[in-house]
């Protein structure tokens, strides 16, 4: 969080602060009636560790760093069945 914290809010500006995307926004509606089975599925997750390791792209717009731990996988199927997003999403 204290890496995190000295980015500027990409709310402000075009700056992105660093971040891990677990779970991409299939399922996300704009009435947050899934927002607190999300805060409810991570607040059941253990606290863990993990690893950053190569860098990778998403063409010219997006650099990122690998994560390395299964249990980002871990929370990420969690997520993805209590949110449930239909196949459009």
């Amino acid at each position: 969080m204290a890496f995190r914290n000295r980015w500027s809010s990409n709310r402000l500006n075009d700056v992105v602060e660093p971040h891990i995307t677990v779970k991409a926004q299939g399922g996300l509606t704009v009435d947050l009636h899934w927002l607190e089975s999300v805060r409810q599925t991570c607040s059941l997750m253990p606290s863990f560790q993990l690893s950053l390791s190569e860098p990778g792209s998403f063409g010219n717009a997006v650099t990122f760093l690998s994560v390395e731990t299964s249990k980002v996988i871990e929370l990420h199927r969690k997520l993805v069945k209590v949110i449930s997003p239909s196949q459009e999403l």
